[in-house]
C-alpha cells in the first residue's frame, strides 16, 4: 500500500458498506427497497469508488442480490467499455450517450441465431457450475433460466 491510498481505501470501502447496510436496515428486503440506482448513487459518494470499481462490485453482487442490484436496471460503465461501445456501435460523438441503455439494447437485440447459440452456451456451462441450484445466488439461476446476456455482460465484453 502506498501513503496516498492503501489502508485509507479499505477504510473508506468499509464505511461505504456499513452505511449501505444501515440504509437497508440490515435486511435483504431493505436492500431491495433501495434499488439498483440508489445503491449506485450511494457508492458514488465515496472516494476511490468510480464507475469501473462500482461496476465490478455490481457484477459480484448481482448473482446473490439480483433484485437489489439488477444490471439490467443499471450498470455503471467505465471508460474502456465506453470506447468499446463507441467502436462497436460506430458512434462518432459520444457526448450524452446513455451507455447503460445502449448496452441493454445490445443485450436485448442479439440476432436470433446468435441468441440461440448464447443460450445453449450459457446452459451448457451452467451444468458444471456448482452454484446453479444454490439458493444463496438466485441471480445465477435467473440468468440460466433466461439464457440471455445482461447489460452487465455486454459492458464486460
Amino acid at each position: 500500500f502506498d501513503g496516498a491510498q492503501g489502508v485509507e481505501v479499505l477504510r473508506s470501502w468499509r464505511r461505504c458498506v456499513r452505511e449501505l447496510v444501515g440504509l437497508a436496515g440490515g435486511t435483504r428486503e431493505g436492500l431491495q427497497a433501495l434499488g439498483t440506482k440508489r445503491i449506485y448513487e450511494h457508492f458514488k459518494t465515496f472516494p476511490w469508488l468510480g464507475c469501473l470499481t462500482i461496476k465490478e462490485i455490481f457484477c459480484y453482487l448481482y448473482p446473490a442480490h439480483p433484485r437489489s442490484i439488477d444490471v439490467n436496471v443499471y450498470v455503471p460503465v467505465g471508460s474502456g467499455a465506453q470506447r468499446g461501445g463507441q467502436a462497436v456501435l460506430g458512434l462518432r460523438d459520444v457526448g450524452g450517450v446513455d451507455w447503460h441503455k445502449e448496452f441493454l439494447n445490445m443485450a436485448r437485440s442479439v440476432p436470433d441465431r446468435l441468441a440461440q447459440q448464447l443460450t445453449e452456451a450459457i446452459r451448457a456451462r451452467s451444468r458444471s457450475c456448482p452454484f446453479a441450484d444454490d439458493d444463496r445466488v438466485p441471480g445465477v439461476r435467473q440468468q440460466v433460466a433466461s439464457g440471455r446476456p445482461t447489460a452487465g455482460d455486454v459492458e464486460v465484453c
